[in-house]
């Protein structure tokens, strides 16, 4: 039958690196820290880096990435 939820043993469960190829805000970043969770995310979008950059300070000690220079 339809099963709601993963069974998978949670004792065999091992923090993983999550990939947000979308990061906006960051939301999913700072949920994955909050879980123990490495993560990885990527915006093109510089207004979002910036607002992920913020809001992410208390959460994450470092975000390193590669800005555009400003033509």
């Amino acid at each position: 039958g339809f099963r709601k939820r993963c069974s998978c043993p949670t004792d065999r469960v091992v923090p993983c690196l999550v990939l947000d190829p979308f990061a906006g805000s960051g939301t999913v970043l700072a949920v994955a820290r909050r879980m123990g969770r490495r993560s990885v995310g990527i915006e093109l979008n510089p207004d979002y880096v910036a607002l992920a950059r913020r809001r992410s300070a208390a959460d994450v000690p470092a975000v390193v990435g590669r800005e555009e220079a400003s033509a």
